[in-house]
């Protein structure tokens, strides 16, 4: 295991009220040596709630995920099927941005647990 952690997101109303489309967490990590799989496993409490969640190459800000201007490697459309995994092979040594995304209706908490096999 590479990363876990645990999240804590808005209700979708109340990200809209505060001018954003839904609300997100960011957690950076790293990839060291050989390439191999990575495997992302995000859960959470509700099904009730959509979670969606993506892997960036580099350093992705809030502001620069809000603008789509994070170089994307690969992602994981919101759904309310539970625990949700990404799967990308061939996954090379760098710095990474994790992004999870809550669409609601609700707020929403959860963990992520991120695996590299070589």
């Amino acid at each position: 295991m590479i990363q876990q952690g645990g999240w804590n997101l808005a209700s979708l109303s109340d990200a809209q009220d505060a001018g954003l489309p839904l609300d997100a967490g960011r957690t950076d990590f790293t990839i060291s040596g050989n390439a191999g799989t990575l495997e992302v496993v995000v859960d959470w409490t509700f099904t009730a709630n959509a979670v969606g969640f993506g892997v960036y190459r580099g350093n992705c800000t809030f502001t620069q995920w809000y603008a789509d201007s994070c170089q994307q490697i690969d992602i994981r459309t919101l759904t309310n099927a539970k625990p949700a995994r990404l799967t990308i092979s061939n996954f090379g040594a760098g710095a990474y941005t994790l992004v999870i995304a809550n669409g609601g209706p609700g707020a929403e908490s959860g963990t992520y647990q991120i695996f590299i096999t070589r």
